[in-house]
């Protein structure tokens, strides 16, 4: 039966016809059944269990399962071709472990992108969940339809792929005035908080809290929880933000770690993130997914930021400083 699944994969890895998803320390490839890396990757990490569907899925996929890949206000669709490959050193780790895709493409070549705006409100929404691999087997017809329909997407692929080399340019820019304090954003780590918060209430987290600094007593801490009532995969947030320019250390991780929150929520539906402006080097990544925490990199975090950009307060704009009139697009 064919697959249906989501895999959030680095755009270089795209111009190679590849997906991949990190664990930089054990090779995917060297093992026959998704068991078998379960149980390496569980010896070598007792916490391991809370990544273990998303690990499995992507071991799983065969020849023909259908993968949606994220893009600016668009999705590429790609049909596994099946090779396993290792490359430990790709992205700093990030996309180590790669599996073989043919990306669809119309008769010109170009990558076919399925505008956002053309997916049922479902299939929207469901994209709107950051987990790295997420089955989408629910919107498997709307996903055949694109496929069978797709040179019928010309002109808007067109633009799609103007607005993908915009968003390339404008978020390296974005990231680069985060990083370096060269907004007009509260200091202190506040100002990314409120636009974290921001970014949160246009995904639909009704209520969102900034705590305030030093929450519990000893590493433990949490600066923002945001919890949705209509979000059925990631009903509660607990979010550790850091405004840093060069690498976010592991310590962030531990703070999330000892956090104890006491909910009736159960756990499963409790997702702990870091999310930062800047980097996070391989180990502390390898670290995090053991944890079974999140991480959004400052790379990352820019194409968040884009994707709801038109749709943010004149003033946060600003504060960005980001014009708010209209302009063309250079066709």
């Amino acid at each position: 039966m064919t697959k249906y699944i989501l895999v959030r994969t680095p755009k270089a890895l795209i111009e190679q016809n590849k997906i991949g998803i990190g664990w930089s320390k054990v090779d995917f490839s060297q093992f026959t059944t998704a068991d078998d890396l379960i149980k390496e990757l569980k010896s070598e990490h007792p916490r391991f269990s809370r990544a273990r569907k998303q690990v499995k899925r992507f071991f799983n996929l065969k020849q023909g399962d259908v993968i949606v890949v994220p893009s600016y206000k668009s999705v590429l669709l790609a049909v596994v071709s099946g090779e396993k490959t290792f490359d430990p050193d790709f992205d700093d780790g990030h996309g180590a472990n790669q599996i073989s895709v043919n990306y669809l493409k119309q008769a010109n070549g170009k990558l076919l992108r399925i505008a956002r705006s053309d997916l049922t409100e479902g299939l929207e929404r469901r994209l709107r969940i950051r987990q790295t691999v997420a089955d989408l087997k629910d919107f498997s017809n709307e996903l055949d339809k694109f496929i069978a329909q797709k040179d019928n997407f010309s002109l808007k692929n067109e633009y799609l792929h103007i607005l993908a080399t915009e968003q390339e340019t404008f978020k390296d820019e974005l990231i680069k005035r985060l990083r370096h304090g060269k907004t007009r954003l509260d200091a202190g780590g506040y100002g990314l908080e409120k636009l974290i918060k921001e970014l949160l209430q246009l995904e639909g987290y009704t209520d969102v809290e900034i705590l305030g600094k030093k929450n519990q007593s000893g590493i433990a801490d949490v600066d923002i929880i945001a919890k949705s009532s209509s979000n059925p995969f990631a009903p509660t947030l607990l979010i550790q933000a850091k405004h840093h320019r060069g690498e976010t250390s592991a310590h962030a991780i531990k703070q999330l770690m000892a956090y104890e929150y006491n909910d009736s929520d159960d756990d499963a539906h409790v997702q702990r993130w870091m999310i930062t402006t800047a980097d996070v080097n391989n180990e502390t990544a390898e670290q995090a997914l053991t944890q079974g925490i999140h991480v959004m990199r400052g790379n990352t975090f820019a194409e968040w930021l884009f994707d709801h950009f038109e749709n943010l307060s004149d003033d946060t704009k600003l504060r960005l400083g980001v014009g708010v009139l209209p302009t063309f697009i250079k066709t």
